[in-house]
């Protein structure tokens, strides 16, 4: 009975390893696939603090051509 029992054991631990393994790759996954979208959002942003300082310059010079 002691060796049937060890293979069980050993099979449940296997499937165990298994099971841990699957959780692991999918968590990698998903926060590769975050990573991803926060790389994205920070890109966003900075495009956007570029355009609204080209537009600051932009009306900058148009306000101070109005006084000239």
């Amino acid at each position: 009975m002691d060796v049937a029992s060890d293979r069980v054991n050993w099979i449940q631990s296997s499937r165990l390893r298994l099971l841990k393994e699957m959780q692991e790759r999918r968590a990698l996954g998903e926060l590769s696939k975050k990573e991803a979208q926060r790389d994205v959002a920070a890109s966003a942003v900075q495009n956007a603090s570029r355009e609204l300082a080209m537009i600051q310059q932009h009306c900058s010079r148009k306000e101070a051509a109005l006084y000239q």
